[in-house]
């Protein structure tokens, strides 16, 4: 489902990467854990990912979003969605 929304209909053959962030609010990264995506990840069962957060995180809402990219372009890289986001949101968590 989600891969499906981010590949906007390509095929998987270029080496690509699939990113889980949280961030804040404000559009600030606070944890990134990256990742090969394989055509075998497209379809297949949702999966469970850790993001393992920095100590000191201040209390807040935070939104966890997926991106997939291409590590081999500089610069942004980030495949666009059918609706032209470069990621989509997964959660919205709330830490104390």
């Amino acid at each position: 489902m989600c891969s499906e929304k981010l590949l906007q209909g390509e095929g998987v053959s270029v080496k690509r990467k699939a990113s889980y962030l949280l961030d804040s609010r404000q559009d600030r990264v606070v944890a990134q854990r990256d990742e090969p995506f394989t055509a075998a990840a497209v379809g297949a069962a949702p999966g469970t990912y850790g993001i393992l957060l920095p100590e000191g995180v201040p209390a807040g809402t935070y939104r966890v979003i997926a991106a997939l990219y291409r590590p081999e372009q500089g610069g942004p890289s980030r495949l666009l969605t059918r609706d032209g986001s470069d990621f989509v949101s997964l959660a919205t968590i709330h830490i104390r």
